[in-house]
């Protein structure tokens, strides 16, 4: 018997090989303000700067590097670490992956007390159905659903730009990443007339038209972007045996 791949699989494995290989090309020791007061930091130049936020760790080298401040427009991260750093290559986090309804993916988000672990984080939100086509038709399914990019935010102290900034443009950069591995993923997606919608959410939760948001939809204080992507698989692109 020869089965079908779920989408919760195809998407799964989609967001698994995504690479976050970064490329260093400059490093400059230098100085920024920060609400401790001013701090010596290296400014990383990087060629893709993803989906960095300050506040996260990364590894360059076997060395953990406090990502302090991002410049997207310029391509620099700042971070802060004891050791020095050359221009080479170093992997940025990946982001967790999630599906289900809002309930149960806030039960599985409660039981993760870190950040790190759980953020950021692609949720695909299962309130619809997919339609699947004739077994004789070119197309194998129409994956319908949302797909959630966000990270974690600060209302209390962020003002609106600045959550934009740190949270909302990051998650859409992380977006735009994944669409463009739909795009490249050949024989698994067809993307010859390919279209999506996105909303933003500096606050993401309840929201009611005109009136914003209301409440946390989960416990964790997020921000990001939703995708609305109209994703149509290739009919027998890949299958399982028993």
């Amino acid at each position: 018997m020869i089965y079908k791949k779920s989408t919760i699989a195809i998407l799964r494995d989609l967001i698994a090989a995504m690479d976050f290989t970064m490329e260093i090309t400059a490093v400059l020791e230098t100085t920024i303000t920060t609400d401790e007061g001013v701090i010596i930091v290296q400014r990383l130049t990087v060629c893709d700067i993803m989906h960095a936020e300050p506040g996260r760790n990364i590894t360059v080298d076997e060395g953990t590097y406090q990502i302090r401040e991002i410049d997207a427009d310029n391509k620099y991260i700042y971070v802060f670490g004891s050791t020095a750093i050359a221009p080479q290559t170093f992997t940025l986090y990946s982001p967790v992956f999630y599906y289900g309804t809002p309930i149960r993916t806030g039960i599985e988000l409660n039981q993760e007390q870190t950040a790190a672990n759980k953020t950021p984080m692609i949720w695909f939100a299962q309130l619809s159905t997919d339609d699947y086509e004739d077994v004789d038709s070119a197309f194998d399914r129409f994956i319908n659903g949302d797909l959630f990019f966000l990270t974690q935010n600060d209302p209390e102290k962020w003002l609106t730009e600045k959550s934009q900034r740190l949270a909302v443009d990051p998650m859409r950069r992380l977006m735009e990443h994944f669409l463009a591995d739909v795009q490249n993923a050949g024989g698994i997606f067809y993307t010859d007339e390919f279209k999506y919608s996105a909303k933003e959410y500096q606050n993401f939760g309840v929201y009611i038209n005109e009136k914003g948001v209301l409440q946390n939809k989960w416990a964790d204080k997020l921000a990001g972007i939703k995708l609305n992507p109209c994703l149509t698989v290739i009919n027998n692109y890949e299958c399982e045996s028993c």
